[in-house]
This record gives structure tokens, sequence and C-alpha cells, in this order.
């Protein structure tokens, strides 16, 4: 129960509202919340991550509780107790053993410096070369290509300048932003294209 004046109003402390409200007015000192968020978030499963957090923040609630109606200080209330260790995924591993060991500060750099510094395989990963199997048009302007790795594309825009590449040909799609990927051929202007199987 949260009193302010005259009005009382009863609080479940586990509510998503009630954590953040607390979270943001509790005076907890940077370093010991830090320790407390780094423990959870090295947690690889998913449930015990968030049980976790939830122990945290019932913690927080009830030093504001305790404080507030002055029955006990903040040093009395246990610490919260860290669920057992979860042995990370084989993903979470790969991962891990993949990443650099030291990253290279990118702030402040041009997107074509950032893009510079990439690693080759993120690189390769933002475009695919392939060749064209078919190619066939779907309305006007507009065409479905489907390529040598058996994925099927089709262009989101028309232009009347555009020439659709032949079966045989090579292309590059690009991935772009938003979610966008953009298609180059045979050296024209790129355009849009999306997958459809």
């Amino acid at each position: 129960m949260i009193e302010a004046g005259d009005v009382s109003v009863p609080v479940r402390v586990g509510h998503p509202a009630v954590v953040l409200m607390i979270a943001l007015v509790l005076p907890v000192t940077a370093a010991a919340q830090e320790t407390d968020l780094s423990r959870c978030l090295a947690i690889g499963n998913i449930e015990e991550r968030v049980r976790c957090y939830d122990l945290i923040a019932e913690a927080q609630v009830q030093r504001a509780m305790t404080n507030s109606a002055g029955e006990t200080s903040a040093a009395s209330i246990p610490p919260v107790s860290s669920p057992a260790p979860v042995a990370p995924t084989a993903t979470a591993s790969a991962a891990a053993a993949s990443a650099p060991a030291v990253a290279t500060p990118t702030f402040g750099l041009s997107a074509a410096q950032r893009e510079a510094r990439r690693d080759p395989a993120a690189r390769e990963a933002d475009q695919l070369a392939a060749n064209v199997v078919s190619a066939r048009s779907v309305g006007p302007g507009y065409w479905r290509f489907e390529l040598s790795d058996g994925t099927v594309w089709q262009l989101t825009e028309t232009r009347r300048s555009f020439r659709a590449p032949r079966p045989g040909d090579s292309i590059v799609i690009r991935r772009g932003a938003l979610g966008a990927f953009y298609l180059d051929a045979d050296r024209q202007p790129v355009i849009g294209i999306r997958r459809v199987d």
C-alpha cells in the first residue's frame, strides 16, 4: 500500500509500472546497480535472466516501502540472491569465441569509414551475389527473378530505363536501410527488390 496524503493505493510489487517508478525514484548507488544488472545480463537462459531482474526490482520495492514506513533501514534487507548459474548456450559460446578481443571504436567516423573497418564476413552478409536462373514479367515494369541459390526476388519499384537481367547474368542484391534491399544489375542504377520465396 502506497500512501500519498489522504489517498491510499494498493500496489502489486511485481507490476511493471511500479517497478519502473521505483527504479527511477530509488537512490541506488550506480556501482551496486550496475553489478546486479551485469550479473543478470550474463545469464544465458532467458527465464532465469528475467527472474534475476525481477528479484532486483522486488528488493528495491521492498527497500522503498520499508524506508518510507520507517520500519527498517535498507541495510537490514538481505541482498538479492543470484539464481544458479546457467551454462551458456552453444550459440552464445560461439559468439563469444568469434568476438574480437578489443572492439574498434567507431564513434565520430563517417559511414564510409565505419564500413571500411567492418569485418569482411559481416560485409558479405549484407549482400548476395548470384546468377539469374529465370526472369519473368509480373506486371508492367515489375520483374520476378529466380536466382542460382534457389531464392526468388521481385522488384518493388519500376523504372522506364531498367533492363531486366536475363538468365545467366550475374547480379548483386544489397541490404539497405530500414530493411530495404536493392538490386545492382549490369551497372544500372540500383532498384528496390524484395524476396518472395
